[in-house]
């Protein structure tokens, strides 16, 4: 979990394929990204996000492009 200038969150879990924001204002969660499998970690850095897959670990369904990082300029 981490959090942005703006006070949300992004939130992902270690069973999770789904990176979420959390606005603490209005209590709303919502999707933001998907489609990459098991997501392990997410990390605000100024106006990037970057999350790491983990499909790798003998659970999930591997493939050649696991265990990457993911950078997002655009969430």
């Amino acid at each position: 979990m981490d959090a942005d200038a703006n006070g949300d969150l992004f939130v992902t879990g270690l069973r999770g394929t789904q990176l979420m924001r959390f606005n603490v204002e209005t209590e709303e969660m919502n999707v933001i990204y998907s489609g990459e499998g098991r997501l392990r970690d997410v990390w605000v850095e100024q106006e990037r996000l970057y999350i790491v897959t983990n499909n790798g670990d003998g659970r999930g369904n591997p493939s050649d492009n696991d265990d990457r990082l993911i950078e997002l300029t655009d969430y």
